[in-house]
């Protein structure tokens, strides 16, 4: 199943913010610019690659199917290792790569095999300015995502109400974990907790850095909303949020156990220890840093960050020093961390270069393709529960370790990715060579209603995708998947 929300609440859906006038919206731009390319810290050489031998992947792997979401969970693909060679004198071993120094290494055969078919591995697809005006053009044509710095300073008792109850609520009978059918008095005092009611005319809006993986859910409550006692999707978990992570804080639950906040692609309630209130100069150093370092492992964590686990993708400001000096054994940041009173502080923390990047990764097909295959084997995950995936998350990962950020859900995604083209009324052959011709260019996303994939050309004649296929299975290759039911095909390139 996929991050396609038919019920998609509007809250999550957050309008993008005031009107800006020209002046305002220059202002803007050039914090977007510095949120998405990190001026200085974009521009780090990378390490000197790595390489690691393996078998190729030729087997006749077949696709999973992406099934309902009540169907028993079966074993992934993912989950068979690839035959293994009995000796490694009688198995050829995959060639390395012939990449530069952009490369930043892998260790999986699969990914290794793949680079090295490429005629132009190290070839730089998008410049970090031109990705940043990508991020800008998004911001302007999709309204499910929402440009936090021109949000107000404050909002009406009508405007917050409206925004509290944009989510559109789930209806009973629903399950939790254990398969109980939870009753209409739990859920009313679940709703209850919103305190709607209670707002006042003129509401302040503050500044939160999110300084744990954390769930954001439409409802506060950690209870799971199952639609039937074996259909592990959570209808209420809107999405995962992570380390870093720039918010807006609109409300408080009467108890203060819950927030409601405001993410770029996002709003919902979160656990209160989940964010730290800070000031705006505080929240614009996570927010924009000038010099930051990126985590590259798909899931970094929790020894050496801070107990914490770290999505691909999380941005973490250079400590000062670091930015003048450097450190040869890692790459020394700022974790952000909450105080017992709830406000910001941060922690020094070190993290290997193995897992992490000094700016963001430079957006080539060698590179795209290791950060892909770092998921390989990651269970899926609706909405990022339990440290998964979705589809779409999946593809939002791997793409904003390169400074991308993207919406969160394949209804959006697909209309907002690169280049979009809608292939609904293209033949399965038609669809297949689009894809092949927009790979030249660049990375290539496919989208079905439900669904996303990347695809990453051919290998020995046959189609090849990676993608997060469904529940109960996890992050893996497609050899050779049907396009029946692929809508918009996207190429995520710029020409130059």
């Amino acid at each position: 199943m996929s991050r396609h929300r038919n019920d998609r609440s509007e809250a999550g859906a957050t309008s993008r913010g005031r009107r800006l006038s020209p002046a305002h919206t220059a202002a803007a731009a050039a914090v977007l610019l510095a949120l998405c390319c990190g001026f200085a810290g974009c521009g780090k050489t990378p390490r000197v690659p790595s390489f690691t031998s393996g078998t190729l992947p030729t087997e006749s792997v077949p696709d999973p199917t992406e099934g309902p979401a009540t169907a028993e969970p079966t074993e992934s693909f993912t989950d068979a290792p690839t035959a293994a060679p009995t000796s490694t004198e009688d198995t050829p071993a995959t060639p390395a790569p012939a990449v530069n120094e952009l490369f930043i290494g892998s260790d999986n055969a699969s990914a290794l095999a793949l680079i090295a078919g490429l005629a132009e591995p190290e070839k730089i697809i998008m410049t970090p300015e031109q990705i940043a005006a990508d991020n800008a053009r998004m911001l302007r044509e999709c309204d499910k995502l929402t440009d936090l710095a021109a949000l107000p300073d404050t909002l009406s008792r009508a405007e917050l109400q409206a925004r509290l109850n944009a989510a559109k609520l789930p209806a009973l009978p629903k399950y939790d974990k254990t398969g109980r059918a939870i009753t209409q008095a739990e859920f009313d005092a679940i709703c209850a907790l919103r305190s709607i009611d209670a707002v006042p005319e003129q509401n302040t809006v503050e500044y939160g850095i999110i300084v744990k993986r954390a769930d954001l859910r439409r409802l506060p409550s950690e209870l799971s909303f199952y639609n039937a006692p074996d259909n592990p999707l959570d209808r209420i978990q809107e999405t995962e949020l992570y380390v870093g992570m720039p918010v807006r804080v609109l409300w408080r639950t009467a108890d203060n156990a819950y927030l409601f906040v405001v993410s770029y692609y996002y709003s919902g309630w979160t656990r209160a220890d989940n964010a730290a209130i800070c000031s705006e100069s505080e929240w614009a150093e996570f927010a924009a840093p000038e010099k930051f370092a990126v985590i590259t492992d798909s899931l970094f964590g929790p020894d050496g960050a801070g107990g914490e686990y770290l999505d691909m993708g999380v941005k973490l400001p250079l400590c000062t020093d670091a930015q003048a000096e450097g450190d040869a054994d890692g790459i020394r940041v700022w974790q952000p961390v909450r105080t017992a009173d709830g406000t910001l502080s941060k922690q020094e923390i070190v993290l290997p270069r193995a897992s992490a990047h000094e700016g963001y990764l430079t957006f080539t097909y060698a590179n795209f393709i290791a950060q892909a295959f770092k998921y390989e084997g990651t269970l899926y995950g609706w909405g990022g529960l339990d440290n998964g995936v979705d589809c779409s998350s999946f593809v939002a990962g791997v793409l904003r370790a390169f400074g991308f950020y993207l919406p969160r859900d394949t209804s959006d995604q697909r209309t907002a990715v690169g280049k979009s083209h809608d292939a609904s009324a293209l033949t399965e052959a038609q669809k297949l060579e689009l894809c092949a011709e927009l790979w030249q260019r660049g990375p290539v996303a496919v989208y079905s209603k439900i669904h996303t994939l990347f695809y990453l050309g051919t290998q020995n004649g046959r189609a090849v995708y990676i993608h997060a296929p469904g529940a109960g299975k996890k992050v893996g290759i497609a050899y050779d998947r049907t396009l029946d039911d692929i809508i918009y095909i996207c190429g995520i390139y710029e020409e130059n």
